[in-house]
């Protein structure tokens, strides 16, 4: 069934004038693409017995029911899809306040509001109770304003009557009496003990009670059980204090089925003040809680299973700017709602992916095209944690974006893996070129000139053993570096264990290159001292050590207690290793003293950023 055809059928007049009219050339367009927010709340207007008008858009485009029809008089039905504005020229300025607070989510309540209206061709001064508030669109916010308009006038001229003279009582009670009972709502009037004297015949229709039923307190047996005492006790409460009354109950209708009401009364006062009792008005709301009730569970439903997902959940509007996050969002960036909607997410954003983030977000709005980025957020504790961040728009049967439903996954660890694998691949292309060149020169240097084969075997055997230990120290920390102390220990420990040599300095973290060059030199020394040098001789020693000033490290090889040591005749590659190689290697000062008390080797060299302390790990 048409939307169109539910309004002729369902509507009254006023769903029929609806339906067969052309919107095309309004604000609200062609009937078949209206929003579903705007189809429900006109079907519940039509419905009601009370007159609604609806105000829709930022025009205020008029759709009203049979019952405020009535109200408009000789201005329907040219009023119906009129501006609100246009319509009610005389009270524009009223009507511009409604649009303006309505709109922007507030909610206007006027009690026996004074205006003069011009419905039958002529200026006539009225007065009514309007309760204003927003509906609600398609993207949950405020699309157009809904008005309950109750008429009180016949109330205020019946009170103005009440205070006359009282020769003037029968009849004006009598007018009053006529006109409640000519009102569309439910009325009653009470004495100033809050026994109620009157109920028109709104209320004995609606309810099924007669005059003598309904009179006194017998309105309560109307009342649903559950509510009864309470109603009871805000009315006697009231009435006590003179107040005025509002309240909510469920009223019994003449077929026994309870629905939702509002209750609502002014004390009526004498011209010197004197209480003189209530007139008050009864007004069917089942519908609208109803339909309130309805978008509250469906709007829970939504949180609840938007918060049991590990990623962030988010809904935009049109424009892109946020309304909801999910608790998520919440628990990993500290915010609040108010610093994190409509716009306050970007502040978490890392500043190296901001302006990325804006032109993808932006290119996405402006296309209407989903979204996807990487992105880095900004943790609680200022961690930052990559994130795939995606949304797709929503769009309305015109094509137009009506919102934005997105997420952001946590990918962090995914990322890290892969920069770390690019850089271990890297990395070990480089490092297995450097082994490769440096066994090829240890081969080339290892074989001396004339040597046999039985010493060039030794000797190379001896430098690659080396090399391997020092690889060994690198590996177990995933080639991040090495301690100074476990490289001497590694290179010289065996010596160490016999007492032989003395180890000492602070602690100091070397890069890769500094522990492999550190190493080969320190086997070199070793391998010399055996040779030629101080450990040939019993009470021969070593004494290794190094400081640390500024940001250079000075490390020491002194050999003692050995035989007389000469210059060598020859500089052997062990020689031009210590001398020159480490040195270049490292961009190192290194000096190599032949001293008749023993070898002395200095090496001084710049220490790398991270070193300095003690290692980041073991």
């Amino acid at each position: 069934m048409t939307f169109a055809r539910t309004l002729c059928e369902a509507g009254g007049e006023a769903g029929r004038l609806i339906a067969e009219r052309d919107w095309s050339a309004t604000p609200l367009g062609d009937i078949a693409q209206w929003p579903q927010s705007l189809r429900t709340a006109l079907t519940t207007i039509l419905l009601s017995p009370v007159p609604i008008v609806m105000l829709w858009g930022e025009a205020g485009v008029m759709l009203y029911n049979d019952a405020y029809s009535v109200f408009a008089g000789g201005r329907h039905p040219q009023l119906l899809g009129s501006n609100v504005r246009e319509g009610w020229p005389e009270v524009a300025a009223f009507n511009d306040n409604v649009m303006r607070v309505g709109l922007a989510g507030g909610t206007l309540q006027y009690r026996d509001q004074e205006l003069t209206l011009h419905r039958h061709g002529r200026p006539e001064q009225v007065w009514m109770d309007l309760d204003y508030s927003p509906v609600l669109g398609e993207d949950g916010r405020p699309a157009g304003v809904m008005a309950i308009v109750m008429e009180t006038t016949a109330r205020i001229m019946a009170d103005r009557a009440l205070t006359a003279e009282r020769d003037r009582l029968t009849e004006s009670e009598a007018r009053f009496r006529n006109m409640a009972d000519h009102a569309p709502v439910m009325m009653w009037v009470t004495d100033p003990t809050g026994y109620c004297v009157y109920l028109n015949r709104s209320w004995r229709r609606f309810t099924g009670q007669t005059a003598d039923e309904g009179e006194g307190f017998g309105w309560l047996d109307a009342t649903h059980p559950d509510d009864r005492s309470m109603a009871e006790q805000a009315f006697r409460e009231a009435v006590e204090a003179r107040a005025p009354l509002r309240i909510e109950y469920r009223l019994r209708r003449h077929d026994g089925a309870y629905r939702w009401c509002i209750d609502a009364a002014a004390p009526r006062l004498s011209n010197d003040g004197e209480f003189l009792g209530y007139v008050g008005s009864v007004i069917d709301i089942e519908d609208r809680r109803n339909a309130e009730q309805s978008q509250r569970e469906s709007e829970d439903r939504l949180r609840a299973l938007t918060n049991t997902l590990p990623a962030f959940v988010w809904f935009g509007a049109p424009d892109g700017e946020l309304h909801y996050f999910n608790d998520r969002w919440y628990e990993y960036s500290g915010q609040t709602s108010d610093q994190a909607l409509p716009n306050g997410w970007v502040d978490i954003l890392h500043p190296e992916d901001a302006d990325r983030v804006a032109e993808a977000w932006a290119r996405a709005r402006a296309l209407g095209t989903p979204y996807e980025t990487e992105c880095r957020y900004r943790r609680r504790d200022g961690a930052y944690r990559w994130y795939l961040a995606r949304a797709e728009p929503l769009k309305a049967p015109d094509g137009q974006i009506a919102a934005w439903v997105g997420s952001s996954s946590d990918i962090h660890d995914h990322v890290t893996a892969e920069d770390q694998q690019r850089l271990l691949i890297n990395e070990l292309n480089h490092r297995v070129k450097n082994t490769l060149a440096t066994v090829q020169a240890l081969a080339t240097q290892s074989a001396a000139r004339g040597a046999p084969v039985a010493e060039f075997l030794d000797v190379f055997e001896g430098r690659l053993q080396s090399l391997s230990a020092a690889h060994d120290l690198l590996t177990a920390t995933h080639w991040e570096g090495a301690s100074l102390a476990d490289v001497v220990d590694r290179v010289t420990g065996h010596w160490a264990a016999e007492g032989r040599l003395a180890a000492d300095g602070p602690a100091v973290w070397l890069t890769p290159r500094q522990a492999l060059s550190i190493a080969m030199a320190l086997h070199e020394l070793s391998t010399n001292a055996l040779k030629y040098g101080a450990l040939t001789a019993p009470a021969g020693q070593v004494t290794v050590g190094w400081q640390v000033s500024g940001e250079r490290l000075r490390l020491h090889w002194r050999e003692r207690g050995g035989p007389p040591v000469r210059p060598p005749e020859r500089r052997g590659f062990g020689t031009r290793l210590l001398e020159r190689g480490v040195g270049r290697e490292l961009g190192a000062d290194a000096m190599l003293v032949f001293d008749p008390d023993g070898v002395r080797f200095t090496l001084g060299l710049p220490l790398d950023a991270r070193a300095g302390g003690a290692p980041r790990r073991d």
